[in-house]
C-alpha cells in the first residue's frame, strides 16, 4: 500500500510535533516552512504548561488543556529518546500571587469551582509560600498552591523535536513561502510555492499567525491575528516553581536565567521590543520578587502568537477535502502541542475526525446567525 503523501504548512511547534506523529503512522511527510524551523512563537515564548489560572469554569477548551499537558511527560521522552536532546520537562507545580484584595478576589473565582471539581489546588499562607520560595515578596496579600502547573524549555523542546523529524524521515524544506493551494474536484491536490510544487493527498495548515491569507484565498474568512508578546529574562534570584501573577510570570529555568514575561499586544506584524514594555514587566516581577532589582539582565526579544477571535485554536478539516487546520493556539502552542498532534494525526490517517475537535472547528467562525 502506497504511503500517503502528506504536507505541513509551518514549522513551530503544533507543524513539527504533526509531521513527526504522522511520520511515525507511516506517512510520507514534507515540512514546508517559510524561514528557520521554530524560530517565531515557539521560540519566543517561555514554556509554562499551565491551563488552570486562565480558565474561567469547565469546558472543552480546558479539558483540551488538561488533556495535552498529561501527555507532556511521554512526549518529552520521546523526544530525549529520538533527538539526544533533553526538553527541560519539569513537573514541579508553581504558585499563583495576588498582590492586592481585589486580585484574592479574582483568583478565588477562577480557583474555586477547580478546588470543588477535586482539582488539586488550594490556597497557602503567606509564610507556607515563603517556606516554598525564600525570595517572594513579604507584602502579599494571597497565594494559590497549583500542583499542575509543569514547564519545559520550549527553545530546547524545538531543537530536540527539529532532529526528530529529520530522523523520522520528513523532509523539511526551509525558506519555502506558500502561494497557494491546488484544487481538483474540491480536493486538495498540491501545495504550490513561488517556484515549486509539493503533490500531496492532505494537508495540515500550521502557519501560525500567518495563517489567514492562505483561508482567505480557498474561501474561508477567518482571521488569525498576531498578538504581539515581549519577554526578558535576567539571572540572580532563585525561584523553584514557576510564580505568576496578574501582571506577569516567572519562569526559572535550569541555566540559572529566571524568564519574566509577557505583553499582549495586538499592532499588526510588527515585532519589536520596546523600553515601556520592558520597564512595566521588569516593575511587575520586582513586586512579586523584590531581589530582582538586583538582577542581571541577559536577554529581552518578542514574538507574535497567533490568535482567533475567541482565543481558541482552529483543529480539524475545514474547506476543500484534504485540508486540516491547526492553528490559532494563541498563547497555548507550546501546552497544546501534543494533543494537537495526536488529534489531527489520527484524524488524516483515520479519516475520521475525532469528535474531540468539534469545539475547535472552523465552522464556529462560519455559520451565518439569523437576524
Amino acid at each position: 500500500m502506497p504511503q500517503q503523501e502528506i504536507v505541513v504548512i509551518g514549522g513551530g511547534i503544533i507543524g513539527c510535533s504533526i509531521a513527526l506523529r504522522l511520520a511515525k503512522l507511516g506517512a510520507s511527510v514534507t515540512l514546508l516552512e517559510k524561514d528557520r524551523i521554530g524560530r517565531e512563537a515557539s521560540w519566543a515564548a517561555a514554556g509554562m504548561l499551565g491551563p488552570h489560572s486562565e480558565a474561567s469554569g469547565p469546558d472543552p477548551f480546558f479539558d483540551l488543556c488538561i488533556r495535552s499537558r498529561d501527555l507532556y511527560a511521554g512526549f518529552a521522552a520521546e523526544l530525549r529518546e529520538d533527538s539526544g536532546v533533553d526538553a527541560g520537562y519539569r513537573n514541579d507545580g508553581g504558585f499563583f500571587v495576588a498582590l492586592e484584595p481585589h486580585e484574592s478576589l479574582d483568583a478565588a473565582r477562577w480557583s474555586g469551582w477547580q478546588i470543588d471539581s477535586g482539582l488539586e489546588l488550594q490556597q497557602v499562607s503567606s509564610s507556607d509560600l515563603r517556606s516554598h520560595e525564600p525570595e517572594i515578596s513579604d507584602q502579599i496579600h494571597s497565594a494559590i498552591s497549583i500542583p499542575g502547573d509543569h514547564q519545559v524549555d520550549n527553545r530546547l523542546l524545538m531543537t530536540a523535536l527539529e532532529i526528530a523529524i529529520l530522523r523520522a524521515g520528513v523532509k523539511v524544506v526551509r525558506h519555502c513561502e506558500v502561494a497557494s493551494l491546488e484544487l481538483k474536484n474540491n480536493r486538495v491536490s498540491a501545495v504550490l510555492s513561488h517556484d515549486a510544487r509539493f503533490d500531496c493527498e492532505a494537508v495540515v495548515h500550521a502557519a501560525g499567525c500567518w495563517s489567514s491569507v492562505l483561508l482567505k484565498q480557498i474561501g474561508l474568512a477567518i482571521d488569525v491575528v498576531p498578538a504581539h508578546g515581549q519577554m526578558l529574562s535576567v539571572r540572580g534570584p532563585h525561584l523553584n516553581h514557576v510564580v505568576h501573577s496578574n501582571d506577569c510570570y516567572l519562569v526559572p529555568r535550569a541555566d540559572g536565567r529566571l524568564l519574566i514575561g509577557a505583553t499582549v499586544e495586538y499592532q499588526g506584524f510588527r515585532k519589536t521590543v520596546t523600553a515601556g514594555a520592558i520597564h512595566s514587566l521588569l516593575t511587575s516581577a520586582m513586586r512579586l520578587v523584590p531581589s530582582i532589582q538586583n538582577a542581571q539582565l541577559v536577554e529581552w526579544w518578542s514574538g507574535l502568537r497567533p490568535d482567533t477571535r475567541d482565543h481558541q485554536p482552529l483543529l480539524g478539516p475545514a474547506g476543500p477535502d484534504g485540508l486540516f487546520l491547526a492553528t490559532g493556539h494563541f498563547r497555548n502552542g507550546i501546552l497544546l502541542a501534543p494533543i494537537t498532534a495526536e488529534l489531527i494525526s489520527s484524524a488524516i490517517m483515520s479519516g475520521k475526525p475525532a469528535s474531540d475537535l468539534g469545539p475547535f472547528r472552523a465552522d464556529r467562525f462560519l455559520v451565518k446567525r439569523a437576524g
